[in-house]
C-alpha cells in the first residue's frame, strides 16, 4: 500500500464516521413519542374490590402524568389466570399492563406458558 492510498482511506473512514454520527439522532427522532394511544390496564380482580378502587385512583394520577387515557378493565376468574393470560397474549407494545397485588403461582404459570410458546430454549 502506498502512503497516498492510506491517507485517502483514513480520510474516507473519518468522513464515514461523521456521517454515521450525524444520522443517528435522526433515527432516534423518527420514533414516535410514547404513549401515543391509551394504555389498557387489566385487573385480574372483580370490580368494586380494594384492588379496583386503588387502581382507579392511581389511574387518575397516571393519566395526568402520562397525558394519555388509562383504560381499566376487570378480568377476574381462575385465580388471576384469565386476566394474566389476556395480558400475555396482548401485543408486546407496552400499551397493555397487568395490575396485581401479589404474584400467585397460577399467574406465573399462565404467563410462563404463553412465553414458552413464543421463545425457544437451548440447553
Amino acid at each position: 500500500m502506498t502512503q497516498d492510498f492510506r491517507a485517502q482511506l483514513a480520510r474516507l473512514s473519518g468522513v464515514a464516521t461523521i456521517a454515521i454520527c450525524l444520522a443517528l439522532p435522526a433515527a432516534v427522532l423518527a420514533q414516535g413519542t410514547w404513549p401515543d394511544k391509551p394504555i389498557r390496564v387489566v385487573l385480574p380482580f372483580p370490580p368494586g374490590g380494594p384492588s379496583d378502587i386503588v387502581m382507579r385512583v392511581a389511574s387518575e394520577k397516571m393519566q395526568a402524568t402520562l397525558k394519555t387515557n388509562i383504560l381499566v378493565e376487570n378480568k377476574p376468574g381462575a385465580g388471576g389466570n384469565i386476566g394474566s393470560a389476556d395480558v400475555a397474549r396482548a401485543a408486546p407494545d407496552g400499551y397493555t399492563w397487568l395490575w396485581g397485588t401479589r404474584c400467585s403461582p397460577s399467574t406465573l404459570t399462565s404467563i410462563a406458558s404463553c412465553l414458552s410458546r413464543s421463545m425457544t430454549c437451548s440447553r
